[in-house]
């Protein structure tokens, strides 16, 4: 592990120890309220995470024990016993409050904590510099930055789900044998109840049971051996393009709401960075082709200023016999005995309306011949000429051309 990762596992492995410790808090706190209130009270646990859960059963403490308070009596009427009994109802309710407070608390700092870590798995991931980069290091910062043991990149192309790459934290024999089950696998949106719903509805979800829940892929659950699961959407521009998936991997630890949120505010943010990414790398792109475009429309000029100029006949549209040998004249190019000993007659054709800036299909149309054949030809020009682009033939035509003036 990193420097980096070690000094992020602290605060949070003292975060899960005080957790621990609240909930053993609150395991003898029900244990007494169930004897003193005589009343079924369930375990911490459940979908909204062992704290919340706790926090939601120490409220329905209190507000059982001040009710049965309120049965007791007026305390001037109250024997010894009722007295006793007053009071401890009090001190139940007084203490099962002061920890529905210390738990609560907590379960917001811990959230406010595990956001932060998001953050700054962001701010490493906004350090790469393209979408392959971020692609290769997405599943690595979920478990890194969002306290997972186990993540899971999908992509969404049309109606297909692609299972593409995972991290797993641990459990190293289950994390070859779920890579092996990631190659080459498609599926169809039609047999994920789940995965069908987050792409239509764009939202992140949460998955307990998930062994006899009938909206997971059971497949998934088998070779990784999965049994709660959160799931979230990849929305750069509105779109799902891919899917995280998130657990704790072979642990008694469920997933939880905050699980969820956690994940949900990684997914948001990572679909901001990977829109951003390949928006710039589109731009660069842009910017080479019309660098390309403007040198080779910089080395034409040069030609053209380099050749000689001469005066010709004007073609009428009437006269189509003089207009045709008037163009054959433009693309025969300048004679030269080594442009006569390298190319062919139908190249050197091809190389003249190179020079004139023609593209491929308009060569192919002057010549009544397939836009591959053109390619070809250009092909043939560009390694006989010892060039490595269209720019690059025309520079050594006009070369050629001017040795010979």
């Amino acid at each position: 592990m990193t420097r980096a990762g070690g000094a992020a596992e602290k605060p949070r492995e003292a975060s899960r120890r005080l957790e621990r410790q609240l909930l053993a808090k609150v395991d003898e706190m029900l244990h007494e309220a169930r004897e003193q209130l005589g009343v079924e009270l369930p375990a911490p646990g459940g979908a909204q995470g062992p704290l919340w859960h706790a926090g939601s059963i120490l409220s329905r403490v209190t507000w059982s024990a001040l009710s049965q308070l309120e049965q007791v009596g007026e305390p001037e009427q109250l024997d010894d016993d009722a007295r006793e009994r007053a009071e401890t109802l009090t001190a139940l309710a007084l203490r099962a409050n002061d920890l529905e407070d210390d738990v609560r608390r907590h379960a917001l700092t811990s959230r406010e904590q595990r956001l932060a870590q998001v953050e700054r798995g962001l701010s490493r991931l906004r350090r790469l510099r393209t979408s392959a980069e971020l692609l290769d290091a997405v599943c690595q910062e979920v478990v890194r930055s969002c306290g997972f043991r186990r993540a899971m990149l999908s992509r969404i192309e049309g109606d297909a789900w692609l299972p593409w790459m995972a991290h797993f934290r641990g459990d190293p024999e289950v994390g070859r044998e779920f890579l092996e089950w990631l190659r080459n696998r498609e599926i169809t949106l039609d047999e994920l109840t789940l995965e069908r719903e987050l792409v239509a509805e764009k939202r992140p979800d949460i998955v307990l049971d998930a062994p006899n829940n009938p909206r997971s892929y059971k497949p998934l659950l088998a070779v990784g051996q999965v049994t709660s699961y959160v799931v979230a959407p990849i929305l750069p521009a509105g779109r799902v393009v891919g899917l995280l998936h998130a657990d704790h991997g072979a642990t008694t630890r469920e997933v939880d709401v905050s699980d969820r949120d956690v994940l949900w505010a990684f997914a948001e943010g990572f679909g901001r960075l990977y829109e951003r990414v390949v928006l710039l790398e589109r731009m660069a792109a842009q910017r080479r082709s019309i660098r390309e475009l403007f040198e080779m429309a910089e080395t034409t000029m040069a030609s053209l200023a380099d050749g000689d100029i001469e005066l010709v006949t004007a073609f009428d549209e009437e006269e189509p016999e003089l207009a045709a040998i008037g163009e054959a004249t433009l693309d025969t190019p300048r004679g030269s005995p080594e442009l006569d000993e390298l190319l062919t007659a139908k190249e050197k054709e091809v190389l003249a309306m190179m020079v004139r800036g023609l593209s491929n299909a308009a060569i192919a149309e002057r010549l009544v011949i397939k836009v591959g054949t053109v390619k070809s030809h250009v092909k043939h020009i560009l390694r006989k000429l010892g060039a490595v682009n269209r720019a690059a033939a025309i520079s050594k035509y006009a070369e050629m051309t001017s040795e010979r003036r």
